[in-house]
């Protein structure tokens, strides 16, 4: 396809998924042809005397980096579509101003599962968010302790009536652990919470550094981590080993902060051949290969009566 003074790009209808040194080899071998490589075009280009497109450098393919001429004109910069996308981490582009362009990073990897739950027909998982905003002051404050309750005050996050937050860090563990807002004294400055198990709250604390976790998992307010795509990571298991990705540079789920690691939990269950599993707070960095292994006990009690 040819053009005059424009920039586009162009995809097939049903978009390709080829592997980055493929592209790069199939391009190599047409700026080597003494014909005319432009097959849609009105204007000949001949592949020998074409201008260089890409390059490699070390593993990072790079295009448009030498600003070769374009004959239909649109400017200099080249980008790739139809690319596989575990090679998205490993591609720069050139824009016509002479700017390289990157993808957003994309972490990717593996979810592995234990032979008894791919065996078991009614096999799920999920990845949840371990929580999705951490806040860590040394201002922290336990007051009014009563039963299972006490006031929370000091530099907090802002959070609202019936949300449940997991608190960690004070010097007594009993004022530790998952508790949920039952009233907003001062916006985030103090809060009346409740302990969801019930017993009993520690003594007063002063000036304590602890985290307060939103979102966090094991509570009604625990959120599934979307893949690059946006669709929840989990589904049926069907194999030993599931691949997973996921927007590194974008993700703002449950008020995270983008391009930060994101600490989960793996939760898998089956019916009649495996139990529930729940695996350690598994974190999703600015990586690839990735691998997040769970093993469930094997199902002894069920019985399809």
């Amino acid at each position: 396809m040819s053009g005059s003074a424009e920039s586009f790009t162009v995809q097939r209808a049903t978009p390709l998924s080829v592997d980055y040194e493929d592209i790069y080899e199939k391009v190599q071998y047409q700026l080597r042809q003494a014909s005319d490589i432009n097959e849609n075009g009105t204007i000949v280009v001949v592949g020998k005397t074409a201008g260089r497109l890409l390059f490699f450098e070390g593993d990072t393919l790079k295009a448009g980096t030498f600003t070769p001429t374009n004959p239909a004109g649109g400017g200099s910069g080249v980008i790739i579509e139809g690319f596989d996308t575990n090679n998205t981490n490993d591609l720069r582009f050139t824009d016509n101003g002479g700017t390289e362009r990157t993808y957003p990073f994309v972490a990717a990897g593996s979810l592995n599962f234990s032979q008894n739950l791919v065996d078991d027909t009614d096999g799920e998982y999920w990845l949840f968010f371990d929580y999705t905003t951490r806040t860590t002051n040394s201002d922290i404050d336990v007051t009014a302790p009563s039963g299972d309750s006490y006031t929370l005050t000091g530099t907090l996050p802002n959070m609202a009536v019936n949300d449940y937050i997991r608190i960690s860090g004070f010097a007594e563990d009993a004022n530790n652990g998952l508790f949920i807002i039952e009233v907003e004294n001062t916006p985030s400055a103090s809060y009346d919470v409740r302990k969801v198990d019930g017993k009993a709250v520690g003594g007063v604390e002063t000036d304590q550094t602890v985290n307060i976790d939103e979102n966090p998992y094991s509570s009604p307010d625990a959120i599934i981590v979307n893949d690059n795509g946006g669709s929840p990571i989990a589904g049926a298991i069907n194999a030993t080993t599931v691949a997973f990705d996921f927007d590194y540079d974008n993700n703002v789920q449950g008020g995270r902060t983008a391009s930060t690691n994101a600490a989960c939990i793996l939760v898998v269950a089956g019916l009649e051949a495996a139990q529930v599993a729940i695996s350690p707070t598994q974190i999703i960095s600015a990586s690839t290969g990735l691998s997040f292994s769970i093993t469930a006990a094997q199902e002894r009690n069920y019985a399809n009566a």
